[in-house]
This record gives structure tokens, C-alpha cells and sequence, in this order.
């Protein structure tokens, strides 16, 4: 019985069909007087016999489901998303004593915006630094800064 490595077609496997094919139809007909042609069935017997050592259709489609087994469906993929833990993130003064998982700790640094923060994450039983945040919020209006327009300014815009 053939391995499962010389069971599917493959650049040599091709190769040995060809070769396989050549043969059967070389008693099939004397080629050089149908000049390389042979007849249906002669070609569909040559490749029939050339294949009987490659898995059946059966065999590929076990093969293929065995293969998949150790593969997820879409519904488990969903559900897998749905119960993983997600990043979430927390603003503290300082890092608590230990951390817990998936939290991303942002921690102020007195950064020169009022707005800089250090970003820290809980991995294997300490505190890893995995970057800084700052945000510079100059080009934006504050609050005090903004007015309600009136409606002949919003007409004027309009037009």
C-alpha cells in the first residue's frame, strides 16, 4: 500500500501519471499511425489504471477531516473571542502592589502637557514597562474658549 506522501499528486507524482499514461496507451495503439492520437476510452483506461495507486476521493475527504480536526469551527472561533480576556485600562497615581492581568496601568509622569502618562503592564509576576503616553491637546479650543454661535453666523457659513 502506497505511504501518504506518494498518495496525492505532487511535481514527481505528476511525472510518474505521465509516464504511467505513456505506457498503457503505447499497447493501447500504435500511436505513430493514429499520429499521437489514440481513441477516448484507451486515454480514460491509461488514466484510470495510472491512478489506481493515488487515494480515493473517500480516503482525500478522511485525510482532509483529520487534518481539520485540531482546527476550530467559526462558532468556536466566536466563542473563543467572546470569553478571551480583553485589554482593559486603568489611570492610578501609582502602581498598586501587584497587578492584575490584562490591565494596562497608566501611571502620570509629570510630562511637560499635565497630560503624560507611563504605560505599565502585570507580566510574569512584575511590573514590564511597555511604553509612554502623552497627549497634546494645545492645537484643540478648551471649553472656556468656546461660544455658541448665533444664527447669523451660522447663516453667514452657509451661504
Amino acid at each position: 500500500m502506497p505511504t501518504t506522501e506518494n498518495t496525492f499528486l505532487n511535481n514527481s507524482r505528476v511525472s510518474e501519471l505521465w509516464t504511467a499514461i505513456k505506457t498503457a496507451l503505447a499497447g493501447k495503439a500504435d500511436l505513430s499511425a493514429l499520429e499521437d492520437y489514440t481513441t477516448p476510452d484507451a486515454v480514460a483506461t491509461a488514466i484510470a489504471t495510472a491512478l489506481t495507486s493515488y487515494a480515493t476521493n473517500t480516503a482525500v475527504q478522511t485525510a482532509i477531516t483529520t487534518a481539520l480536526a485540531d482546527y476550530m469551527t467559526a462558532s468556536d472561533v466566536t466563542a473563543a473571542i467572546a470569553n478571551a480576556a480583553h485589554i482593559t485600562f486603568q489611570t492610578v497615581d501609582e502602581l498598586p502592589e501587584t497587578g492584575q492581568p490584562n490591565v494596562i496601568y497608566l501611571v502620570p509622569n509629570g510630562g511637560a502637557s499635565g497630560n503624560s502618562k507611563t504605560e505599565y503592564m502585570w507580566i510574569d509576576g512584575k511590573y514590564e514597562k511597555i511604553g509612554d503616553l502623552e497627549v497634546d491637546l494645545s492645537q484643540y479650543w478648551s471649553k472656556s474658549e468656546l461660544r455658541v454661535m448665533t444664527a447669523e453666523e451660522l447663516k453667514a457659513i452657509l451661504k
